[in-house]
């Protein structure tokens, strides 16, 4: 800007330390220096004054409304950012070697860097910049605004809004024991890639399906193979013993608790007296 804008005695152009932007106050300071400096027998005239006061509330109007709507605009990024946590997204982005890759994941959480800049935490551990976001999904569970009261119960494979014995059922076809290969995530519980005595283990944690039967031997022996531990060798006989509480077995090993069938209360006591490894089920 220049001074001539501020006065009429000169027409040299100011610069300002580090480039920035004049101020209000830089305008009175220059205002006051040219009072000073001005012809005593050529002083300012009233118009002149009324026109470099009136420049100095229009720079102050103006940083009042720009700091305005910074403040604005961050709030608005920081409700978009927050409105990301829980939903897929994708992205193009250059990774710390300086290569540009996809980035897939789910958001966990959002951070601010310098000047603004916006990064979106995901589940994998890497920071992608929102800016860099071509494609936004769903959340990964629950309804579309993410609300967990939504999302199926663990274990509830059949989507009934229980985990009984109807679930206890799909479990059991699922079984693959330890080592094995399903393709069925919903039984896999534990997310190992299996179907063992792990997740029947998760399963019972979320059992809504009732209290076990009362029986008159509160602890009659689970060891179905008679090997003299309880491991997955024995939950594998349950399965293949497995009949549901409305029909009877002629195993009586695998009938635990001798009420004529094989279903959750048998499952729930193999598990109770469970000697194998606890971390992989025995294998």
């Amino acid at each position: 800007m220049d001074i001539s804008s501020v006065g009429n005695t000169t027409g040299a152009t100011p610069s300002s330390p580090s480039g920035q932007t004049l101020t209000a106050d830089d305008f009175m300071t220059l205002l006051i220096a040219q009072l000073r400096a001005q012809d005593p027998f050529e002083p300012m005239s009233n118009e002149e004054m009324l026109s470099q006061v009136a420049t100095i509330q229009q720079v102050q109007t103006s940083k009042a409304l720009d700091e305005t709507l910074q403040s604005l605009a961050s709030r608005q990024e920081f409700a978009s950012a927050s409105a990301m946590i829980g939903r897929h997204v994708r992205g193009i982005a250059m990774n710390s070697v300086g290569v540009v890759e996809e980035v897939v994941g789910t958001v966990t959480a959002i951070h601010f860097g310098s000047a603004g800049a916006v990064y979106l935490e995901l589940d994998n551990g890497k920071l992608l910049p929102m800016e860099s976001i071509v494609e936004v999904q769903a959340p990964a569970s629950g309804d579309a605004d993410g609300d967990e009261d939504t999302a199926s119960l663990t274990g509830d494979l059949d989507g009934d809004g229980a985990v009984d014995e109807a679930d206890l059922a799909m479990m059991v076809e699922a079984y693959t024991g330890p080592g094995g290969s399903t393709n069925n995530a919903e039984a896999d519980l534990d997310g190992d890639g299996d179907v063992d005595a792990d997740d029947f283990r998760e399963f019972f944690t979320h059992w809504t399906g009732g209290a076990p039967d009362e029986t008159e031997d509160p602890q009659p022996s689970a060891d179905v193979t008679g090997d003299g531990t309880v491991d997955e060798a024995d939950l594998a006989e349950m399965v293949t013993a497995y009949t549901g509480p409305d029909e009877t077995t002629e195993n009586a090993a695998a009938d635990v608790d001798g009420d004529g069938d094989v279903d959750a209360d048998d499952f729930r006591m193999v598990l109770d007296q469970w000697t194998g490894n606890a971390d992989d089920g025995g294998a």
